[in-house]
């Protein structure tokens, strides 16, 4: 991420090495009792650094006003 800038419709996490997203998470989930983000970006396979994730909130109306 290279000291990259998050806004309010993005969520950081941290985790453990080897615990964090990796390629091919891109699209998943980030869940805490529900679905609160989307991976997003990040270092390559969970080293141990900051993961960035779509926050859903942040889209909500979008999502309500174009599901099936």
């Amino acid at each position: 991420m290279n000291h990259e800038t998050l806004d309010r419709t993005q969520i950081c996490t941290l985790t453990k090495a080897g615990e964090g997203a990796c390629h091919g998470d891109s699209g998943g989930p980030l869940v805490a009792n529900k679905q609160i983000g989307i991976v997003s970006f990040g270092f390559p396979c969970a080293r141990g650094y900051p993961d960035a994730f779509t926050r859903v909130s942040a889209y909500k109306d979008w999502i309500e006003q174009n599901r099936h």
